[in-house]
Protein backbone atom coordinates (compact mmCIF):
# COMPACT_ATOMS: atom_id res chain seq x y z
CA UNK A 1 0.00 0.00 0.00
CA UNK A 2 2.75 2.58 1.00
CA UNK A 3 4.75 1.64 -2.05
CA UNK A 4 1.70 2.24 -4.24
CA UNK A 5 1.05 5.41 -2.86
CA UNK A 6 4.82 6.24 -3.46
CA UNK A 7 4.45 5.40 -6.47
CA UNK A 8 1.44 7.23 -7.11
CA UNK A 9 3.17 10.42 -6.17
CA UNK A 10 6.03 10.62 -8.14
CA UNK A 11 5.64 12.32 -11.76
CA UNK A 12 7.84 9.57 -13.62
CA UNK A 13 7.46 11.84 -16.82
CA UNK A 14 10.22 14.23 -15.32
CA UNK A 15 13.36 14.47 -17.09
CA UNK A 16 15.70 14.35 -14.10
CA UNK A 17 13.83 11.42 -12.39
CA UNK A 18 14.13 9.74 -15.87
CA UNK A 19 17.81 10.28 -16.32
CA UNK A 20 18.45 8.65 -12.78
CA UNK A 21 16.86 5.80 -13.66
CA UNK A 22 18.72 5.72 -16.89
CA UNK A 23 22.08 6.52 -14.78
CA UNK A 24 21.08 3.89 -12.73
CA UNK A 25 20.59 1.50 -15.51
CA UNK A 26 24.31 2.45 -17.05
CA UNK A 27 25.84 1.48 -13.71
CA UNK A 28 24.03 -1.80 -13.90
CA UNK A 29 25.30 -2.75 -16.98
CA UNK A 30 28.81 -1.14 -16.50
CA UNK A 31 29.24 -3.64 -13.49
CA UNK A 32 27.75 -6.51 -16.13
CA UNK A 33 30.32 -6.20 -19.00
CA UNK A 34 33.40 -5.29 -16.07
CA UNK A 35 32.72 -8.13 -14.04
CA UNK A 36 35.97 -10.30 -14.85
CA UNK A 37 37.72 -6.64 -14.70
CA UNK A 38 38.96 -6.12 -11.34
CA UNK A 39 39.96 -2.44 -11.52
CA UNK A 40 37.28 -1.29 -12.87
CA UNK A 41 34.50 -2.92 -10.24
CA UNK A 42 36.67 -1.58 -7.55
CA UNK A 43 36.87 1.75 -9.04
CA UNK A 44 32.92 1.84 -9.68
CA UNK A 45 32.19 -0.02 -6.36
CA UNK A 46 34.27 2.97 -4.84
CA UNK A 47 32.06 5.34 -6.78
CA UNK A 48 28.99 3.64 -5.75
CA UNK A 49 30.27 4.59 -1.95
CA UNK A 50 30.78 7.88 -2.30
CA UNK A 51 27.49 8.71 -3.86
CA UNK A 52 25.53 6.93 -0.91
CA UNK A 53 27.76 9.02 1.68
CA UNK A 54 26.94 11.94 -0.09
CA UNK A 55 23.26 11.37 -0.42
CA UNK A 56 22.63 13.30 2.67
CA UNK A 57 24.19 16.54 1.11
CA UNK A 58 22.75 16.07 -2.04
CA UNK A 59 19.16 15.60 -0.36
CA UNK A 60 19.55 18.88 1.61
CA UNK A 61 21.28 20.87 -1.71
CA UNK A 62 17.69 19.55 -3.98
CA UNK A 63 15.49 20.63 -1.20
CA UNK A 64 16.95 24.52 -1.65
CA UNK A 65 16.64 24.70 -5.09
CA UNK A 66 14.07 21.82 -6.19
CA UNK A 67 12.09 24.85 -8.33
CA UNK A 68 14.97 24.94 -11.04
CA UNK A 69 14.54 21.20 -12.51
CA UNK A 70 10.86 19.38 -10.63
CA UNK A 71 7.48 20.15 -10.42
CA UNK A 72 7.07 19.30 -7.28
CA UNK A 73 9.60 18.93 -3.86
CA UNK A 74 10.74 14.94 -3.02
CA UNK A 75 13.52 16.17 -0.83
CA UNK A 76 12.21 15.93 2.73
CA UNK A 77 14.35 16.61 5.95
CA UNK A 78 14.53 12.68 6.46
CA UNK A 79 15.84 12.12 2.87
CA UNK A 80 13.09 9.58 2.05
CA UNK A 81 13.11 9.99 -1.34
CA UNK A 82 16.63 9.78 -2.12
CA UNK A 83 17.01 7.25 -0.07
CA UNK A 84 14.86 5.04 -2.08
CA UNK A 85 15.39 6.83 -5.94
CA UNK A 86 19.32 7.20 -5.04
CA UNK A 87 20.70 4.84 -2.57
CA UNK A 88 18.28 1.94 -2.59
CA UNK A 89 19.65 0.81 -6.12
CA UNK A 90 23.24 2.01 -5.32
CA UNK A 91 23.15 -0.07 -2.48
CA UNK A 92 21.58 -3.41 -4.67
CA UNK A 93 24.39 -2.93 -7.05
CA UNK A 94 27.21 -2.97 -4.18
CA UNK A 95 25.67 -5.86 -2.80
CA UNK A 96 25.81 -7.78 -6.26
CA UNK A 97 29.49 -6.24 -6.31
CA UNK A 98 30.63 -7.69 -2.98
CA UNK A 99 29.30 -11.38 -4.30
CA UNK A 100 30.64 -10.38 -7.85
CA UNK A 101 34.31 -9.87 -5.46
CA UNK A 102 33.64 -13.00 -3.43
CA UNK A 103 32.87 -15.23 -7.26
CA UNK A 104 36.48 -13.31 -8.44
CA UNK A 105 38.13 -14.66 -4.80
CA UNK A 106 37.63 -18.12 -5.20
CA UNK A 107 38.02 -18.69 -8.77
CA UNK A 108 41.78 -16.76 -7.87
CA UNK A 109 41.55 -19.29 -4.97
CA UNK A 110 41.15 -22.40 -7.08
CA UNK A 111 43.38 -21.10 -10.22
CA UNK A 112 46.04 -20.55 -7.43
CA UNK A 113 45.90 -24.40 -5.72
CA UNK A 114 45.55 -25.85 -9.06
CA UNK A 115 49.18 -24.22 -10.30
CA UNK A 116 50.46 -25.59 -6.78
CA UNK A 117 49.31 -28.70 -7.05
CA UNK A 118 50.76 -28.99 -10.65
CA UNK A 119 54.03 -27.82 -9.95
CA UNK A 120 54.45 -29.81 -6.81
CA UNK A 121 52.98 -32.61 -9.34
CA UNK A 122 56.35 -31.96 -11.65
CA UNK A 123 58.36 -31.69 -8.95
CA UNK A 124 57.45 -35.42 -7.51
CA UNK A 125 57.77 -36.44 -11.30
CA UNK A 126 61.22 -35.30 -11.75
CA UNK A 127 62.44 -36.47 -8.70
CA UNK A 128 60.81 -39.89 -8.80
CA UNK A 129 62.61 -39.76 -12.38
CA UNK A 130 65.96 -38.50 -11.19
CA UNK A 131 65.49 -41.77 -8.71
CA UNK A 132 64.52 -44.29 -11.34
CA UNK A 133 67.80 -43.46 -13.56
CA UNK A 134 70.24 -43.11 -10.53
CA UNK A 135 72.32 -46.60 -10.11
CA UNK A 136 71.05 -48.31 -6.88
CA UNK A 137 73.71 -48.84 -4.73
CA UNK A 138 73.32 -51.21 -2.32
CA UNK A 139 73.75 -50.53 1.53
CA UNK A 140 76.39 -51.76 3.18
CA UNK A 141 75.99 -52.57 7.09
CA UNK A 142 78.75 -52.26 9.44
CA UNK A 143 78.08 -56.23 9.99
CA UNK A 144 78.57 -57.35 6.37
CA UNK A 145 81.34 -54.97 5.82
CA UNK A 146 83.22 -57.24 9.03
CA UNK A 147 82.47 -60.67 7.90
CA UNK A 148 83.68 -59.16 4.00
CA UNK A 149 86.75 -58.17 5.77
CA UNK A 150 86.97 -61.67 7.47
CA UNK A 151 86.91 -63.34 4.40
CA UNK A 152 89.14 -61.40 2.57
CA UNK A 153 91.64 -61.80 5.25
CA UNK A 154 91.40 -65.75 5.53
CA UNK A 155 91.31 -65.77 1.71
CA UNK A 156 94.78 -63.74 1.71
CA UNK A 157 93.33 -60.96 -0.21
Amino acid sequence: EECAAFIAAVDWRENWIRCLLLWHLSLWVLFVFTRKNFPVQCGLFFGIAACVALAETLNGLCAKRWEKFATQNYFDERGVFAGIMLCAPLLALAFAMLLNFLVMASSMLVTVKRAEFRGKARELGAQAEAEAQAVPVPAVSERDERAYRRTNRKKGK
